[in-house]
């Protein structure tokens, strides 16, 4: 079995997520491998699984609410068929969290700033020379 790639996808913030924490869903995929199982595993526990109503896409994907405890917690996935296994660890707060360091901005932070800025720029230079003051 190759390795699998693991992603990070953050969801967006609802109502009823308490502060502080951060969902995300856990995504694994292994190429060009038939008949293969996925499962998870959260490092650090006895147990090996995760509740169902967690796991998505035959257990691709893994739905993870995460707190300030949980900076270190590491998941791994781990694929296997009936001749051999792999896995790859992933430590998603980091990605929660990744956007929100102090100091960064991120380029959509910069784009929602700058973009407007330059087009508000533009059109005074193109209005300002199609209509010259004269005195």
């Amino acid at each position: 079995v190759p390795r699998p790639v693991v992603q990070v996808f953050i969801a967006v913030p609802g109502e009823t997520q308490p502060p502080k924490t951060c969902q995300v869903f856990l995504s694994c995929w292994a190429p060009n491998i038939s008949d293969i199982t996925y499962s998870w595993r959260r490092e650090g526990t006895i147990d090996f699984g995760m509740e169902p109503s967690d796991l998505f896409t035959d257990g691709q994907v893994l739905r993870v609410s995460l707190g300030p405890g949980d900076k270190s917690t590491t998941y791994s996935c781990i694929v296997s068929n009936p001749v051999s296994w792999d896995l790859a660890t992933v430590t998603p707060w980091e990605s929660c969290h990744h956007e929100a360091a102090p100091g960064n901005s991120s380029y959509k932070d910069v784009l929602l700033v700058v973009v407007p800025v330059s087009l508000l720029l533009t059109l005074a230079g193109l209005l300002s020379a199609w209509h010259p003051c004269y005195s």
